[in-house]
């Protein structure tokens, strides 16, 4: 009797152990969000996709209820992106200035866990300790996939503020197949307006306004598509309705987009290429004596890619 009553105590600590430990992590993760829209900071981040990496310098703030934020590439072509609010315009080659009419842009790399929700069904959440990144102490944290559907990954959160210094999308065995990570950072840092400015002689500089419009292909009347698969936890979060042709849908981390379009000479290759997370996969379809592609990209496995394209069908409405 007594053994009894020791092991079910012991199983109610270990429950009770993992409960917070799980709170504790989720605490963390909402602690990020919040930082990586509020802190003010400058510093240089390296991100890495197989064999290609890119190194960017970044200076970010929120002023009078704005977030602002810059974005400068520091090698191969010169590109800086400038964010003010829901003002986005990218720099090219310091000849070309872009204006984006896409309000909700956010920096892909830093703000790529923004919607993760701790609770989520399709993953586990794990604190898993502490580490030091670019001279600071971090929590680490892991986002544990539950499935093969979709990847794992390794955060490290600044411990002071929550804000993301380093990141690891996982793939089997916890191989790393994509990373970001800070090796300078300045936190908090002070800011001024010139901060958030392209340093080029305005006469000199094109400008272009580029709406994000509906995708404008035509298609045969009443003619749409539907995907009859998709991994358990994702859902349709936008689409080009009119056209029936691009869909996104996100599990709240990861995102896949699928594309049907007529096929062109200067189609790819079909089957699946894969560059570090991002898995690209295209198959052919016919309908009516006309030739389509139908394309799925996002981060997810090849797998998981093969069966969302192969459960592409046409409908006729």
């Amino acid at each position: 009797m007594m053994l009894k009553r020791i092991l079910f105590s012991l199983v109610l600590v270990l429950v009770s152990t993992s409960a917070f430990a799980e709170q504790d992590a989720a605490h963390w993760i909402n602690k990020m969000r919040t930082a990586s829209t509020y802190e003010s900071y400058r510093g240089v981040f390296m991100f890495s996709r197989g064999d290609m990496s890119s190194s960017m310098r970044v200076v970010h703030r929120f002023i009078d209820g704005q977030e602002q934020e810059r974005l400068t590439q520091l090698d191969g072509d010169m590109g800086e992106i400038l964010r003010r609010g829901t003002q986005v315009m990218c720099l090219i080659k310091g000849q070309r200035l872009v204006e984006l009419d896409k309000p909700d842009f956010a920096n892909p790399v830093s703000n790529r866990f923004a919607n993760f929700i701790p609770g989520h069904m399709h993953y586990t959440l794990h604190k898993k300790g502490y580490e030091r990144i670019v001279n600071r102490s971090s929590v680490k944290l892991k986002i544990m996939a539950n499935d093969a559907k979709r990847y794992s990954y390794a955060l490290w959160l600044d411990e002071d503020t929550g804000l993301l210094l380093k990141s690891q999308v996982l793939g089997v065995q916890d191989k790393p197949l994509e990373l970001f990570q800070f090796s300078q950072l300045e936190l908090p840092a002070e800011t001024f307006d010139s901060d958030f400015e392209f340093d080029v002689d305005s006469s000199v500089v094109s400008h272009h306004k580029v709406p994000m419009s509906e995708n404008d292909m035509r298609w045969p009347e009443r003619l749409n598509w539907t995907a009859n698969y998709h991994p358990p936890g994702f859902m349709e979060v936008e689409s080009t309705k009119k056209a029936g042709s691009v869909v996104l849908y996100s599990d709240g981390l990861a995102n896949y987009t699928v594309f049907v379009e007529l096929k062109s000479k200067a189609s790819l290759p079909n089957g699946a290429t894969k560059v570090g997370a991002t898995t690209m996969y295209i198959k052919p379809l016919e309908f009516n004596d006309s030739e389509y592609t139908v394309t799925v990209v996002g981060e997810i496995p090849p797998m998981t890619a093969m069966n969302i394209a192969e459960g592409v069908q046409p409908i006729m409405e």
